[in-house]
């Protein structure tokens, strides 16, 4: 594809009539390996942002090792301590 592109580029660098269009090539160049820069360190961090949220998850996995415990009131198996109508009827 650079054969081609630089092919290309020769042959309207030659029929240009504006002076400017004589240092198009090296500004098409430049700007490709500029992209291709870019490219490659956008994939660096977006290893480095997998690695370190995969780390992440793992210590979190590991932190709870056993299950937390069930609270002793459920508000299915009659009243509660803290349900309204208990304290209505506490005494003031």
């Amino acid at each position: 594809m650079d054969e081609q592109l630089d092919s290309r580029l020769k042959h309207v660098v030659s029929l240009a009539s504006h002076p400017a269009l004589r240092s198009l090539d090296g500004a098409v160049i430049d700007r490709i390996a500029f992209e291709r820069d870019r490219r490659a360190r956008a994939w660096r961090l977006d290893v480095i942002s997998f690695a370190g949220a995969l780390a992440v998850g793992l210590a979190g996995s590991m932190t709870f090792v056993t299950p937390p415990a069930a609270s002793a009131y459920s508000p299915l198996t009659g009243l509660s301590p803290l349900a309204p109508s208990v304290l209505l009827e506490r005494p003031r």
